[in-house]
């Protein structure tokens, strides 16, 4: 297997030099994705490679777990530090909301950072990089779980998040008989433009960090006109009954459930194939 590996990530790098000069950047995992971009535009055949599409994945996930643990290393050594912002009510445009059937709760000491959308795209890729633990394709169930253990993640590399919490009648995707009545996610501010955006970390849900309102158009899609209740929370704050009770640090209790729902998760995505399907 470690030849293996070996072999394939060799095969890869053979691939990433050949088209480099096209390239100049040393973010691997832009690269990457620009690479993948080709392979879908037909502009390259994997084929001639030894390679299959399965490549990208496998090859984000290696790198992703390498940056990882640069930002763990400068973060532990203070080199790595996002501004960040104490969040208020008064942050929200609460009356354009109401107008759309969407109240929106800022709850106590909610501090998240402030990042680059390079520094957003890294973030979403590394918790993308967890896959194998937190189980984003199993996104029936669970959501509070993954947003906590992501929490932590992102802590890990001094990024300060908090959870958005979405409550209605009905959450439906498009296409889904599935539906929720809650749904949580890390939320961080993006820079863009000179302006502070709240953007979601959702792999359940996307591929990429995208904006807090795409975020909830998505889930809102199918039923626009229930009424919903946004929440935004610390990094404590685990299940929805507690969204109203300050927390400051997380318990053993807390971390307890956390693992199990994760495991839960995980033995259900290899059953999964002998059961119905999420999008049924």
């Amino acid at each position: 297997l470690l030849l293996a590996n070996f072999a394939f990530a060799a095969e890869f790098k053979s691939l990433l030099n050949e088209i480099r000069q096209d390239y100049h950047t040393k973010n691997k995992i832009k690269e990457s994705i620009e690479v993948e971009e080709l392979a879908k535009e037909k502009k390259i055949n994997l084929s001639d490679y030894g390679l299959g599409e399965g490549v990208f994945n496998y090859w984000k996930k290696i790198i992703s777990r390498r940056e990882e643990k640069k930002l763990q290393n400068l973060c532990k050594t203070y080199q790595f530090a996002p501004p960040q912002l104490l969040m208020e009510q008064s942050f929200i445009n609460t009356q354009a909301l109401l107008e759309n059937k969407i109240d929106y709760r800022v709850r106590e000491g909610v501090n998240l950072s402030i990042l680059t959308e390079e520094q957003a795209a890294l973030a979403f890729d590394i918790l993308q990089g967890h896959n194998h633990k937190l189980v984003f394709d199993e996104y029936g169930m669970r959501c509070q779980h993954r947003a906590h253990a992501m929490t932590q993640i992102l802590q890990a590399v001094c990024i300060e998040s908090g959870k958005l919490f979405v409550q209605s009648k009905k959450l439906q995707l498009k296409n889904h008989r599935w539906s929720w009545y809650f749904h949580v996610a890390p939320l961080v501010l993006v820079k863009k433009e000179g302006k502070v955006i709240p953007y979601i970390l959702d792999p359940a849900m996307f591929n990429k960090a995208v904006p807090s309102s795409l975020w909830l158009k998505t889930l809102r899609a199918s039923h626009p006109d229930n009424l919903y209740t946004l929440d935004l929370v610390n990094k404590y704050v685990l299940n929805l009954e507690d969204i109203s009770q300050p927390r400051y640090e997380s318990t053993l209790v807390m971390e307890i459930e956390v693992e199990y729902n994760l495991l839960k998760g995980f033995f259900l995505r290899i059953i999964r194939p002998f059961i119905k399907p999420l999008d049924y």
